[in-house]
């Protein structure tokens, strides 16, 4: 396995970042390849990878329970925010242009070792919209948005009814000019990034009630959600549906085994940037489905699936203690891992089809969301 090793390269930070160390990686990667991502932990944040995933309280790691990160296509950044069981919640933020990692601990977040403490796993609840805002739905307590430009973190206003559970999924939806926010007790919600007002899109469709997952891809334009786990559906559900740019659902045949993030089920859902197939890398199921670990593909314009490899040697995730998160990179063409697993914790880079990405739409710049008067967090 090849290793990248830090390039420093000097950022222009009035104008958008053009790619550096991932993007010759990218350049230089086959399909089917992996590659570990050497990268620059300061000593102020841990000064590995693995300290600074730790939850604070030991055993732990931010990214239990989690499956999702995003990337800032303008600014090259990958960002993350998670909180390990009855543990810490951190932010961190990974910069191409100088290869290094910041962190911090959100004051909002500090109720977790309270006496009576906070759970706020990340499950799919990490957002990031065009103007660089990263949103972040806390359990089921509303959502917070962060704005790194002057590292403000500041409450949404979510009405009453839009959360009720604690783990769905936040997408953000480019032809709907919002974020969608799926709870499987009280349906699709849309926050439109203009008016700054949220609507109901839907009741949900049948699923499970907890760790549902909600995945937008920008190919196809469309969103693929479902699956998750309850008490009645203890390894996974298999209801997929997909909503289109109109905001019509559509039901999926069932899936070959249950989909979400639980324990249970350790998955990774994403996108491959090239061909637009949906890519679930499954590395664990409580289930006692026949079908075999691995890594799937889903085409969701056919409705099929296939079995890419099975083979976990050949996949990296599996090497890890902890839940991977990951995010599509459009514009290279790959998709970038982070994964937990104390001292041997890694970033890796995927290339799975043949391609070069997806060309960058012109950058849009929302306004914050405003900071709500008189709202109480819980």
């Amino acid at each position: 396995m090849k290793k990248i090793y830090a390039v420093l390269l000097i950022a222009n930070l009035c104008q958008p970042s053009f790619g550096g160390i991932i993007l010759d990686a990218a350049k230089a990667m086959q399909p089917g390849e992996w590659r570990e991502l050497t990268t620059i932990v300061p000593a102020s944040i841990g000064g590995n990878l693995g300290a600074m995933l730790d939850a604070c309280a030991g055993g732990h790691s931010i990214t239990e329970y989690a499956d999702k990160a995003v990337w800032d296509p303008y600014a090259k950044q990958f960002a993350f925010v998670g909180q390990g069981h009855y543990s810490c919640l951190k932010y961190t933020r990974y910069d191409e242009a100088s290869n290094m990692w910041t962190a911090h601990q959100p004051a909002w977040a500090d109720c977790w070792n309270a006496p009576n403490p906070c759970i706020s796993h990340a499950y799919e609840h990490n957002e990031i919209d065009p103007s660089g805002i990263h949103y972040y739905r806390r359990h089921n307590s509303g959502i917070f948005t962060y704005n790194k430009t002057n590292n403000i973190w500041s409450p949404l206003a979510v009405p009453e009814g839009v959360i009720a559970q604690v783990a769905g999924a936040l997408t953000y939806f480019p032809a709907l000019n919002g974020l969608v926010s799926l709870d499987s007790q009280n349906g699709l919600w849309l926050y439109d990034l203009t008016s700054k007002a949220w609507r109901k899109l839907s009741d949900n469709p049948p699923m499970a009630a907890y760790s549902n997952f909600a995945t937008y891809n920008p190919i196809h334009e469309v969103m693929w959600f479902g699956g998750g786990s309850s008490g009645s559906t203890p390894n996974g559900s298999r209801k997929i549906y997909k909503m289109d740019k109109a905001g019509v659902i559509t039901p999926l045949t069932d899936a070959p085994f249950g989909l979400g993030t639980s324990n249970g089920l350790t998955m990774t859902i994403t996108v491959d940037p090239n061909t637009g197939k949906f890519l679930v890398f499954r590395s664990k199921d409580a289930s006692t489905s026949e079908y075999p670990l691995g890594l799937y593909e889903y085409d969701i314009t056919k409705d099929e699936w296939s079995l890419v490899s099975s083979d976990l040697t050949k996949v990296k995730l599996y090497n890890t203690r902890f839940w991977a998160v990951a995010t599509p990179i459009y514009e290279y063409g790959i998709v970038m891992f982070m994964t937990s697993d104390f001292g041997n914790s890694k970033i890796f880079l995927y290339k799975h089809s043949p391609g070069n990405g997806q060309p960058l739409p012109p950058p849009t710049v929302n306004p914050p969301p405003a900071t709500p008067k008189n709202l109480k967090v819980k």
